[in-house]
């Protein structure tokens, strides 16, 4: 009876050791409690593992166990599944639902999730159950503060804007820090331009500027990302232009700071990316044809000294810009 109800609970297969661990048996009882499941038809061998015969067996006896007793193994199940998890992230996935529904505290295991090496595997269901986990803590826990912060990176690195721009802004509010609250705006205004939103796109940049005196690479991030809004949302290439100008003069005294662009710090090399690729907006919008060539071989240069996913966006970007100029073959032989 209590290797049918882990099992019921548990709801997946299990191998004999699992159970063993989860139960605190020995290795042969749970062999021999599983032998008498099996002959009974209640339960069924599934690659070195045992399950519930059937979904209605199962129900039926999860739904058979007294309430107090179904959250106490929902509870045992999460402690047991945490402990082992690692850093895998559809175990820790489970034990957020078993700690969830055995009405545990969800905030810490939220916070293994997305932080765990595998999180970009994470859906939208799964981003919106850690926001509500998010939500549920008090404003004053400074978990839920990292929640919003961590939602937020992840949430813009998924293409789920909506989520990032909600929970950057949350961020703003709640954030003491005057340039993390300045770096949340950042943020938020950057998901409201991948959103189309130019409204809130001006005005998460105008709270960011108003938060932080903006100096370094803020100063240039956000001058980046004000252009990128005015060429491309407001249709104002002149006004564009000239921020992008701004932002990569910005950028250039940047790097002459920190001794050229092989010195720079990666904040600093990203801030200087976002200049470049701005600013090569800027001159393909006013076929500056000169320009585009000029700045795309510094944007490849850049992006080559970061990751590999900005080095092949600056190739893809560099080949889309070249194309019209007739000079994609050199970009598509480095690619």
């Amino acid at each position: 009876a209590a290797l049918l109800a882990a099992l019921a609970i548990g709801a997946r297969p299990f191998a004999a050791e699992e159970t063993a661990g989860l139960l605190d048996w020995e290795i042969d009882r749970v062999r021999h409690a599983t032998r008498e499941l099996v002959a009974r038809g209640l339960a069924i061998g599934v690659g070195g593992a045992t399950r519930v015969a059937h979904d209605l067996i199962r129900e039926a006896a999860a739904e058979a166990l007294p309430a107090a007793a179904r959250r106490r193994l929902h509870a045992r199940l999460a402690a047991w599944i945490e402990d082992n998890a690692g850093d895998d992230l559809p175990l820790l996935r489970e034990a957020l639902t078993h700690r969830d529904i055995a009405g545990l505290p969800t905030g810490a295991l939220a916070g293994r999730l997305l932080a765990s090496a595998q999180r970009r595997l994470l859906g939208g269901d799964d981003l919106r159950l850690l926001a509500s986990i998010a939500d549920a803590l008090d404003l004053t826990d400074p978990t839920r503060l990292r929640l919003d912060r961590s939602l937020g990176e992840l949430a813009a690195v998924l293409g789920e804007q909506e989520l990032a721009l909600e929970r950057w802004a949350r961020v703003s509010e709640n954030a003491l820090d005057m340039p993390e609250r300045q770096r949340a705006e950042l943020e938020a205004a950057r998901a409201a331009y991948r959103l189309g939103s130019q409204t809130d796109a001006h005005a998460h940049i105008g709270r960011a500027r108003q938060a932080w005196p903006a100096d370094g690479e803020a100063a240039v991030q956000l001058d980046a990302l004000q252009a990128e809004v005015e060429l491309w949302l407001d249709h104002e290439t002149a006004a564009g232009s000239r921020t992008a100008a701004r932002a990569l003069a910005g950028a250039r005294a940047l790097a002459a700071t920190q001794g050229g662009l092989e010195r720079l710090s990666q904040e600093s090399r990203r801030a200087y990316l976002a200049a470049l690729v701005v600013a090569g907006d800027a001159a393909l919008q006013e076929d500056r044809a000169g320009d585009v060539i000029l700045l795309s071989g510094t944007i490849l240069e850049l992006a080559a000294g970061l990751d590999d996913e900005s080095h092949v966006a600056a190739l893809i970007r560099t080949g889309f810009a070249l194309r019209p100029l007739g000079r994609i073959e050199e970009s598509e032989a480095q690619y």
